[in-house]
Parts: structure tokens; C-alpha cells; sequence
């Protein structure tokens, strides 16, 4: 007997549907002593997510970040955060999942995004810099990815805290491992499951790795983007932008995501995925926090393909 159990701690538009894939995990150990068997398991959305376990249901939690934004710098980005929200490290609510006392296994409906597990006997409170899933054998961490490409990649990172100047831990970049990022880190992060070998860094480092799609600024207007020194508009055609193309604000990294302005125009109204307080999350550029700044449009170089 199987328990289905949906976890929605993102906002989406449509439910997922739900397909044959399955991946499944086996718990470890017996009644009062489950364990996970890793620390991570990634999955595709639509993919159905099973735990199970033998004699004795466990009792199964599952976590969250408490804030979205986090930072120990007190570092106070453009869109005026205040030193009393800036938070020292992560931390994680735990909530129980009620399971029937006769089934042996949960399937679980996830939405793209970092999602937690825990095992014990009570849920409570975690904080570190290091993920959780690392610290014990009692949290799970599952990434759930939109797609095999760079986009879809970048979608692993729902949920997680907007983390200024992610560090390196002793089980690799706290990007890597999915406690949070920054903007740069964000971009970053997709490149690297991609297989490219490219650092972590700042807004201004990631530059050397990106090659521009036309050497002038982007400056917002009333009718949309056009070049510095001209009034000529800038048409995403001809300058060539493309889904999971940069625009750099020069403090700010966004992911272009989808064209939604008129007359095939860069707009406002425009979409891009950043890291922002919050988490990540998808916004137009006049919401992304740093308009109307002007903008600098890249690609992602080649070098270092796998």
C-alpha cells in the first residue's frame, strides 16, 4: 500500500503532471533507526519521487529554509534590505508528513527546486553554512531540475535562499552544494552542471567568461531599450539575445528567460531568472531590482566544453 503525499513550497501556475518515471529510494536500517542511503537525489519534474522502508514507518519530515534571504556580510543590495533582515546563516523549519501506519513507501509530486527530508524523532530547527544533507545521514536533499539544458538546470535552485558571496565549505561551494547563491552564483551554478569548469565569483568576475553580443550599453526608455548614443531600439533579432543569454547591469546578473514585450523590442516587460531577495525567481527587468540601470547583453563562451 502506497501513500501519495504532494509537497507544494513553490508558486506555479498549473499542477505538474504526473508521469509513469519514477525514481525510487530505499531507506536504511529498521524501526526507530532509519537512515537516508546519499545525500542528494536529483530527478526531473514529472518524475515521481518514491521513499520506502520495511517494518515500522519512520517518522519523516519534511524542511524548508526559514528565510529566503540570507547573508552574513550585511551586505545591503539595491533593493534596500535593512541590517534587521539580514540573517548570519541558513536555517530549517521541519514539518511532519503524515504517513499511514500500514504502508511501506510516499510517493512525493515535486515542483523544480531544493527539497529537504529529515528522518527522526522530532523535527525542529537546523543552521549552518553547511547543507544539512551533508552534516547528517538523517536529511535528504532532493533537486529537481526543469530540463537538461542550462535553463532548466538553473531551476534546481528554487527554493533556496538568496545567499550574498557564497563560500567555499569543506564539501565544495555552498552553490554547489544548494544552500544558496547570489545573482553571478546562480549563472554560475547552471554552467557547472552543464560540465563547464567555471568559478564561482562576483558580477565583475563572471565577465571574463562571457563573450558580449554587441559592445554597447543598453539604455532603458519609454519604448523599450535602445543603444547608448543612439535612438536606434534594440530588436532581440538582430542583437541576437537568446534564452539563457546575461544581461549585466554591471552589480547585477539576470538570466534572460523569455521574450514577452511587443514587436520583438527589449522592454521592460521582458523576463529574466536571477537570484534575488527571496530566492530565486523569475521577474520582468523592470521588477529585477536594478532598473533602470543600463545593460550589457552576453553569451556564454565555448571554452571548457566537456
Amino acid at each position: 500500500m502506497a501513500v501519495i503525499y504532494r509537497i507544494v513550497f513553490f508558486a506555479v501556475s498549473a499542477l505538474l503532471a504526473i508521469q509513469c518515471q519514477a525514481a525510487s529510494l530505499a531507506l536504511m536500517g529498521g524501526a526507530g533507526g532509519y537512515s537516508f542511503p546519499g545525500p542528494e537525489e536529483y530527478i526531473k519534474v514529472g518524475e515521481r519521487f518514491e521513499l520506502a522502508w520495511g517494518k515500522g514507518s519512520p517518522l519523516l519530515y519534511a524542511c524548508r529554509p526559514q528565510s529566503l534571504t540570507v547573508s552574513r556580510y550585511g551586505v545591503e543590495p539595491a533593493w534596500g534590505l535593512g541590517t534587521g533582515l539580514v540573517l548570519k546563516e541558513p536555517c530549517y523549519q521541519c514539518e511532519l508528513i503524515a504517513l499511514d501506519k500500514n504502508a511501506h513507501s510516499i510517493d512525493f509530486h515535486l515542483e523544480p527546486g531544493t527539497h529537504y527530508f529529515r528522518l527522526g524523532k522530532n523535527g525542529g530547527t537546523f543552521c549552518g553554512e553547511v547543507a544539512p544533507q551533508r552534516a547528517s545521514s538523517q536529511w535528504l536533499q532532493v533537486a529537481v531540475r526543469a530540463g537538461d539544458d542550462y535553463l532548466g538546470l538553473l531551476q534546481e535552485l528554487r527554493g533556496t535562499p538568496f545567499l550574498v558571496f557564497p563560500e567555499e565549505t569543506e564539501f565544495g561551494n555552498q552553490a554547489d552544494l544548494r544552500v544558496g547563491a547570489d545573482c553571478a552564483a546562480l549563472a554560475i551554478y547552471g554552467r557547472r552542471r552543464l560540465g563547464f569548469n567555471v568559478p564561482y565569483g562576483g558580477p565583475r568576475g563572471i565577465v571574463k567568461y562571457l563573450s558580449p553580443l554587441d559592445n554597447r550599453l543598453l539604455i532603458p526608455g519609454s519604448r523599450g531599450y535602445h543603444y547608448e548614443g543612439s535612438n536606434q531600439l534594440v530588436h532581440i533579432s538582430s542583437l541576437g539575445l537568446k534564452p539563457g543569454d546575461i544581461l549585466h547591469s554591471g552589480e547585477q546578473v539576470s538570466v534572460f528567460y523569455k521574450a514577452q514585450g511587443a514587436s520583438g523590442i527589449l522592454n521592460q516587460e521582458d523576463l529574466v531568472f536571477q537570484a534575488q531577495p527571496g530566492g530565486p525567481a523569475i521577474s520582468t527587468l523592470r521588477e529585477n531590482g536594478y532598473y533602470p540601470s543600463a545593460l550589457k547583453a552576453y553569451r556564454w563562451k565555448e571554452a571548457g566544453i566537456p
